[in-house]
């Protein structure tokens, strides 16, 4: 594995890369760019030192083997496994496989159609885990400069890569730069990769029910003005994809559509995306509750539009807190127990908070607890208890449900007297009560 160095920003020092001179490769410098965004709101790069060497173009086939067979790739079980970096392509021709980069950079070279991975008409393939930084400066005779590409191909999960620099005036002339692109097929998953200083992230066409989910993808918008322009996504004729879930940081646009209608968000209260000029775009915006969404939809245009923004960039891991059903424990001991009182303690304990509480006696539909609530006609016999709380996400968490015997005595014999008679009735009930106990902030 290569080792990285953080540095301060400054672009000019990484503008000197392994360059194709006549087919001999020279190093004016051992540097190439990788830019990432921390999460503290500032910017740095990643300095990769590299071993300038010819370019191999690299194919699975589609029976499963590997030409050249002298690839740096070990093959397991279907999955191609990355043992170094590689200068060159590759070329995916076989269906329900693993491509899995782990983590070594794959550095596209001088490629006509300047696509480092190509992913043509299969189905059931994940690509994971591959570092692409830029080509080098010259970009060939192409008219496609692409990181990932997937060329009808249908079921393809594009996961964890880091893909960086793919811009460049010639983008002026009509070249497509785009870190992953989608031409044709469908039923795509594109999810938690790094895009970072692309002149265009993501770009779709003739492409449909794709999922694009937890990307970051981050313009910079330092260096020369006509390589300023960041879009995000793009999709032309791509219609029923939806999107959700990721960060577009300092883009010039967001989102380009082109006769297409996609869906822009999970619903309430799972939200949409995280787009940096929400506020700058909406100023009177404000959060709803305490959901991390804003009240005013984002517009893409007047078609599409993020019904859910999210106020602050996107967390997988809190995320992960919040969807999480709350744990409710009953602590108080009643389960199997006989009571002949006139009333049952019932304690519970929530493990975050929840905006309400409710309750469902003998499988019953659910009925709301207050604070302290008492539940009364209970006759003889077997009960069942189950408590049910809603997050303030809105994730509804149940306790087991317990059980307990109500047997309560009979009444003394009435007496017929001449004054007239009384009856007194026993009360029986269920008295419930719970406390909340929050999670203690983590530092």
């Amino acid at each position: 594995m290569t080792t990285v160095s953080q540095g301060s920003l400054t672009r000019s020092l990484l503008t000197n890369r392994c360059r194709n001179i006549s087919h001999e490769y020279t190093a004016e410098s051992n540097i190439s760019e990788c830019w990432v965004y921390s999460p503290d709101d500032r910017w740095q790069f990643l300095c990769l030192p590299v071993e300038c060497q010819s370019p191999i173009d690299i194919t699975i086939n589609s029976d499963g083997t590997i030409s050249p067979a002298s690839s740096p790739i070990q093959l397991t079980d279907r999955t191609y496994t990355l043992t170094g970096d590689i200068t060159g392509t590759i070329t995916v021709c076989a269906s329900n496989i693993v491509l899995d980069g782990e983590g070594f950079t794959l550095w596209g070279g001088e490629t006509y159609h300047g696509q480092v991975v190509l992913v043509n008409h299969v189905s059931n393939v994940t690509v994971r885990n591959l570092f692409i930084p830029a080509g080098s400066g010259e970009f060939g005779g192409g008219y496609l400069q692409i990181g990932i590409s997937l060329v009808n191909s249908t079921g393809v999960t594009v996961e964890n890569n880091t893909i960086s620099g793919f811009d460049s005036v010639q983008a002026l002339n009509g070249i497509q730069f785009s870190a992953i692109s989608v031409s044709g097929g469908y039923s795509n998953i594109l999810i938690r990769n790094k895009l970072m200083d692309n002149i265009e992230a993501m770009f779709f066409s003739l492409s449909t029910n794709n999922q694009v989910i937890e990307n970051n993808i981050i313009g910079i918008s330092v260096g020369d003005p006509l390589m300023m322009y960041h879009y995000g996504i793009t999709l032309a004729d791509a219609s029923n994809n939806i999107i959700y879930h990721n960060n577009f940081i300092n883009n010039t646009a967001g989102a380009s559509v082109y006769n297409s209608i996609n869906q822009w968000d999970d619903g309430y209260p799972n939200g949409g995306n995280y787009w940096s000029d929400y506020l700058r775009k909406y100023p009177n915006a404000s959060m709803i509750d305490k959901s991390g969404i804003g009240n005013t939809p984002y517009f893409v245009n007047e078609l599409d539009r993020d019904r859910y923004p999210l106020m602050k960039p996107f967390d997988s891991a809190l995320y992960s807190i919040q969807v999480e059903p709350p744990k409710v424990a009953i602590i108080s001991q009643v389960t199997e127990q006989q009571y002949e009182d006139s009333s049952v303690n019932v304690t519970f304990t929530v493990n975050k908070d929840f905006n309400w509480a409710g309750y469902s006696l003998d499988g019953n539909p659910n009925l709301t607890l207050a604070n302290s609530t008492i539940i009364g006609n209970l006759t003889n016999g077997v009960h069942t208890l189950t408590i049910y709380v809603n997050s303030t996400f809105g994730v509804i968490g149940a306790s087991e449900t317990i059980s307990f015997t109500i047997a309560k005595p009979q009444p003394f014999p009435i007496l017929d007297v001449a004054l007239g008679g009384a009856v007194a009735a026993v009360g029986v009930g269920l008295f419930a009560y719970f406390y909340r106990r929050r999670l203690a902030k983590q530092t």
